[in-house]
């Protein structure tokens, strides 16, 4: 028994006089597990589109006799939902090098986004000018007097906008005391489309039915392939709650197909009908800015508020034609590329696993 005492005794104080880095050196070898968490939103969403000019009943100027492009315009302003989700996984501490940050972690996410509105336009009233309207196609199809009598425009545009998008990020946090600024480098994807109606009508002034009627059907599609580099930057407050900024900006490459029709009535049941499609590609720039509020609901949930502005170079819309009275022919329609911005604020939550 005495000597078994001299034997445990021994080998508890040997473990007492291990050298700290020894210690240290064997806790790396056993780093804490990883975990993962799942994040999911929704949000409002105010979605800007590029204008819808110089389509339908316009009138002939002369010498040339050439369309000069309608006096109504139509800037879309739609709105409607967004929803968003992912799935992610933080390192384990030690895994990475103290270089790469803390809390290295690789993410998978998606949105999708939906809305729809209407605009309302009427063109200056004219007198004594004969009127005309161009085919999609850019052919002039008629022309009809306004005598000495006024005669305007009405129209009325409907939209609707669908988009998703999905993207794999990395990022890690690099702290200073409360403040956290995390880095990211993401790939995305994304596929976009538009569905734009206009219904024109234009009257002489005191006839209770039109003189002219004239329809626009355009749809526009398009594919997103780019990255993306961002930075968020937050203040852990002591009590559980975290403001902060999060920015980020790529590029990417854009393939866009169109499809457009009209339909004109020129003093007859019978319309005038004239399609066309159209393909064009583009790089926009996509950039991102939003604030955020997040509080700790449980040890292993969060909840967040945020609002943000997305701008994107290069939103497809569609140009109008261009054409003249005496050319047989004319500029069809095609694609053009606009800036627009577009808004939003929701809220979520984030749920981790693990230790």
């Amino acid at each position: 028994m005495r000597r078994g005492a001299i034997v445990i005794t021994s080998v508890a104080m040997a473990i007492a006089v291990e050298p700290a880095g020894a210690q240290a050196t064997r806790q790396a070898a056993a780093p804490d597990s990883g975990r993962a968490y799942v994040w999911m939103d929704g949000s409002y969403q105010s979605i800007g589109l590029p204008s819808v000019a110089n389509f339908g009943v316009q009138g002939l100027l002369p010498p040339a006799l050439v369309v000069p492009g309608g006096s109504e315009k139509h800037d879309p302003r739609l709105s409607g939902y967004g929803v968003g989700g992912g799935i992610g996984y933080t390192f384990a501490h030690g895994v990475f090098s103290p270089l790469w940050g803390s809390d290295v972690r690789v993410e998978l996410g998606g949105s999708y986004v939906r809305a729809d509105g209407k605009s309302l336009s009427q063109s200056a009233p004219v007198t004594n000018v004969n009127l005309t309207a161009l085919s999609i196609a850019g052919e002039v199809v008629g022309v009809a007097g306004c005598g000495g009598t006024i005669c305007f425009s009405q129209s009325v545009l409907s939209s609707d906008y669908a988009a998703w998008n999905i993207h794999l990020k990395g990022k890690s946090d690099f702290r200073s005391g409360q403040w956290i600024v995390t880095p990211s480098v993401a790939l995305i994807a994304g596929q976009g489309e538009t569905s734009q109606h206009l219904v024109q009508q234009t009257f002489a002034n005191g006839a209770p039915y039109p003189l002219l009627g004239y329809g626009m059907n355009a749809a526009l599609n398009w594919t997103d392939v780019g990255a993306k580099i961002g930075l968020d930057t937050r203040y852990d407050f002591l009590n559980g709650f975290s403001a902060g900024l999060i920015g980020s900006i790529g590029v990417a490459h854009r393939s866009a197909a169109m499809s457009a029709d009209t339909s004109i009535f020129f003093s007859s049941l019978v319309p005038k009908l004239s399609a066309i499609q159209d393909s064009q590609n583009s790089a926009p720039v996509l950039a991102n800015l939003e604030a955020r509020l997040t509080a700790r609901l449980m040890p292993n949930m969060t909840a967040k508020g945020f609002a943000g502005v997305n701008y994107d170079s290069s939103t497809p819309g569609i140009v109008a034609p261009q054409g003249s009275l005496l050319s047989p022919t004319g500029t069809p329609a095609r694609i053009k590329f606009d800036s627009t911005t577009s808004y939003y604020a929701g809220a979520g939550l984030n749920i981790s696993f693990g230790q």
